[in-house]
């Protein structure tokens, strides 16, 4: 059954990348929608989850590099796009999906509570 977030009709997420793209000063962003998931079901947030770290490393692409400075910044680009793309879509399967799956549980979002 898929649920309608309260944040939007259209459901999507969309990932603000702390800092500035090369172009501009806007931030780089990706849309990830999910109505089509049942986000009650692990299956539909390890489906979003793939989704949303696809996007993650999409959008920190320009931190990509062989230089280990640079390959720092992309990884803490994707866990920081990653956690607020998870705290914001705010439910508690995708929430528990996540901790489970990374390794640092002191960065995870707070546990979705709306259920």
């Amino acid at each position: 059954m898929n649920k309608l977030i309260p944040f939007a009709s259209a459901i999507f997420v969309a990932f603000v990348v702390a800092g500035p793209s090369q172009a501009d000063d806007t931030p780089r962003t990706r849309t990830v929608r999910f109505a089509d998931l049942d986000l009650d079901k692990t299956e539909g947030a390890a489906t979003l989850f793939s989704r949303i770290r696809a996007a993650a490393r999409s959008v920190c692409d320009e931190h990509r590099s062989r230089e280990l400075i640079r390959q720092q910044r992309y990884i803490a680009c994707i866990d920081l796009a990653v956690a607020n793309a998870v705290a914001r879509v705010d439910e508690p399967t995708l929430t528990e999906y996540y901790a489970n799956r990374t390794s640092r549980p002191s960065s995870a979002p707070r546990v979705a509570s709306r259920h």
